[in-house]
């Protein structure tokens, strides 16, 4: 049976247009909203904007229009920009809505009043507009408000004000019993340590003499409510309190309040302290989230530094944006945003791991088995059900970041099953037809499983990938249900190839700019016309802040090394892999180019290091002892280059005799013989990598490299799936020990 669950957000304050933290929070309350609806709960999701205050009256004063006119312009702004991120909300409430607000509020007001908690008294203190509260001397910064950088206006009036001081101890062991829930729970000591000093009553109108534009107090029209009756109320009028209504009876008290941790005093106290008095139930958790930072710093006008949610979407997506809030942002802490960091994670997680996987997959079974659906069952794997039980331990726990971990997980699984199982080798070999159904059937059976895992986060890709099912329309409890029984793609005979989910972000399309200290080659790496004709098996990539890795795990990783080699040496004749076995590949190429055996690749490492695996770690940098192990590994030629080093981007050509090359200990580059094929920038001028296994002095990797460009190339016996595998090895390796 269905279970309710509700969430809500804060809403938001129209004095303005949306922010990304107001995405952040949108979006975090829609995917645990999303993941509810999936595992089959009813789910109400809760949203809308506060459109009364002093702010909004000055705003509107200032622009020299009616205030319902601004609140109606700026509330359009949200609801777009939710429309637009795909927020799955139920309702959007309208503090301004004088029909199914406003007598919620009122009875709530009353409620209070005849407990003998509100009552009228002359107030004088330090208020903030921006913060539309009072202040006291402990809360300020340099006589300032910390949130808005101003000296509060000092204020006497007569207010009504609300006992909260009377509910001190009792919220404090409400918290420490955890009968209300803070997420994360260090949150909860701030209000103890509150509780603990003793709350404050608080001041509960204004004159509206002061504040004409809000809800007028029952039995005093000369007194207009403040935001706390008034905005924190909308949590139960957007229920139908004022009737106790089939909405409120079913969905109250709510599962989540979802808020940022500015308001946490307002939502764990105050709120609790009018729930009390009213004696109505309370909420059942607050998620609390942090602020993003830009570039490690405040986001602010006067910076120009504020990024536009909308912009963010319009530019590279929706899912993109989505996904790096909620897989970045630490929940509950700050988080930090820069242009660089989000592209380098979308490339990263979504363009060269999720929507790859998802592209070879389908590519395959419509290659090998004309998209038919292979009919022999097989078993779900335990790696497979112990990610769904991080997967739902974390939204348990309204942990979106640590869910979209685990299905960044689901993903590496697969390009794994894909690297061991070699599809690409099975199908050449006809008696091997049932191996290859078993390993396509299960890949594609990962594949619907990435597809409810990402429905949270990326919910138009998450349909996109069961579209090539045609199962798009069963991205729900029933869905899932058939799926965790391992019976769902039963009812598949064929899947279809899709768009490619992902596009990479390249140069072209970064907003990094003139901020962007290190411009990442492009890839797929250009070809010459006259190197095309080589047809030889590449892949490149980027991995971006490599860090350096303590004297400890340059141990663990030398004792792996060592490892390693004594593998390679094991393997079975027919498997080994020798470098001068690459090299003379290489100069077989060239000898078909018309280039000579003259030329001797100097400072073969990988050789030295095959033939001598006690020398002191880390050889030249812990990078090239990884992507050295993977050459011999796979037979293949590697290279690998400091991309702060390298002038623009970096492309594969047959030479034509004036570039030069700078090998390794020497201290003049010299000429290249015209003829022979190798990777070089600076618009071609510059050899960087030449008869493979030489490194350039001008680009090679040390120990302090922290951005690096790796070409992984075969020849022409090579499969250009082995050369996929042993990227995909080697990203594996470098994200485990460098990241």
């Amino acid at each position: 049976m269905a279970q309710p669950f509700s969430i809500t957000t804060a809403i938001a304050y129209v004095n303005g247009s949306p922010h990304i933290g107001h995405a952040l929070e949108f979006v975090e309350a829609d995917a645990i909203a999303r993941y509810h609806r999936m595992i089959g709960d009813e789910v109400y999701y809760l949203t809308g904007t506060d459109e009364h205050g002093t702010k909004i009256v000055q705003t509107a004063e200032k622009e020299g229009i009616p205030v319902q006119e601004l609140v109606d312009r700026n509330a359009k702004k949200f609801a777009d920009m939710m429309d637009m991120y795909q927020i799955s909300y139920d309702q959007f409430i309208r503090t301004s809505d004088q029909k199914n607000h406003w007598p919620s509020v009122q009875k709530l007001w009353q409620k209070l009043a005849d407990k003998g908690d509100i009552y009228k008294g002359e107030y004088k203190g330090l208020y903030c507009v921006g913060c539309e509260e009072y202040k006291s001397e402990k809360d300020l910064v340099d006589g300032k408000c910390p949130n808005h950088d101003r000296v509060p206006e000092e204020v006497e009036q007569v207010n009504y004000f609300f006992r909260l001081s009377k509910y001190s101890d009792q919220i404090a062991k409400l918290l420490k019993e955890k009968a209300l829930k803070i997420f994360p729970s260090y949150r909860a000591n701030e209000i103890i340590s509150l509780c603990e000093q003793g709350l404050e009553d608080v001041s509960f109108s204004r004159p509206k003499e002061q504040l004409s534009w809000g809800i007028p107090v029952p039995g005093d029209d000369s007194q207009v409510m403040y935001v706390w009756c008034d905005a924190l109320t909308n949590y139960i009028s957007a229920l139908d309190y004022a009737n106790e209504g089939p909405l409120f009876q079913k969905f109250w008290p709510t599962n989540c309040h979802v808020i940022g941790k500015d308001i946490l005093r307002f939502h764990a106290a105050i709120w609790i302290g009018m729930l009390l008095s009213a004696e109505l139930p309370l909420p059942q958790a607050e998620l609390v989230h942090g602020w993003i930072h830009f570039e490690g710093g405040r986001m602010s006008k006067s910076k120009g530094n504020v990024v536009d949610p909308v912009k963010l979407a319009e530019h590279y997506g929706v899912d993109a944006a989505r996904y790096y809030l909620l897989a970045e942002i630490p929940v509950g802490g700050d988080g930090n945003f820069s242009y660089e960091l989000f592209e380098n994670k979308i490339n990263a997680d979504l363009a060269n791991n999720l929507g790859n996987f998802v592209n070879r997959v389908l590519s395959m079974t419509d290659r090998y088995l004309e998209g038919k659906v292979p009919a022999e069952s097989t078993d779900i794997p335990a790696e497979v059900k112990e990610l769904w039980q991080q997967y739902h331990l974390s939204f348990s726990q309204f942990d979106h970041q640590k869910a979209s971990q685990a299905m960044i997980q689901l993903v590496d699984f697969g390009n794994r099953y894909l690297a061991e199982q070699k599809p690409w080798e099975l199908a050449k070999d006809e008696s091997k037809k049932a191996e290859l159904d078993q390993v396509l059937r299960q890949s594609l059976k990962t594949l619907l499983h990435l597809a409810y895992m990402l429905l949270p986060f990326c919910p138009q890709k998450a349909q996109h990938i069961a579209a090539a099912f045609d199962l798009d329309d069963q991205l729900d409890a029933v869905g899932l249900e058939k799926l965790q029984q391992n019976t769902l793609l039963n009812e598949v005979e064929q899947v279809r190839q899709i768009d490619l989910l992902f596009n990479r972000i390249d140069e072209e399309q970064s907003m990094i700019g003139e901020k962007k200290e290190v411009k990442l080659p492009q890839i797929p790496l250009p070809v010459s016309k006259e190197a095309e004709k080589l047809a030889l098996p590449v892949e490149a990539f980027v991995m971006t802040d490599l860090k350096k890795i303590g004297t400890g795990v340059q141990k663990r990783l030398k004792k792996q090394w060592q490892q390693w080699i004594n593998d390679l040496e094991n393997r079975p004749e027919a498997e080994q892999q020798s470098v001068d076995a690459i090299i003379q590949k290489a100069y077989q190429l060239n000898q078909q180019l018309g280039i000579g055996p003259e030329e001797t690749p100097g400072n073969a490492l990988l050789q030295e290091y095959l033939a001598d695996s006690e020398q002191e770690f880390p050889f030249i940098a812990p990078i090239v002892a990884l992507y050295n192990y993977i050459e011999a590994k796979y037979g293949l030629s590697l290279g690998a280059h400091d991309i702060s080093q390298l002038k623009g981007d970096v492309q594969l050509k047959i030479c034509d005799g004036s570039e030069e090359y700078h090998p390794l200990g020497s201290d003049s580059a010299k000429a290249v013989p015209k003829g022979t094929y190798a990777y070089c920038d600076d618009d071609g001028k510059r050899v960087i990598c030449w008869l493979e296994v030489k490194q350039s002095k001008d680009t090679a990797c040390n120990a302090k490299t922290s951005d690096a460009l790796f070409i992984l190339q075969g020849y022409d016996q090579d499969d250009q799936e082995v050369v996929q595998q042993a990227t995909a090895e080697l990203k594996a390796l470098l994200e485990e020990w460098l990241t």
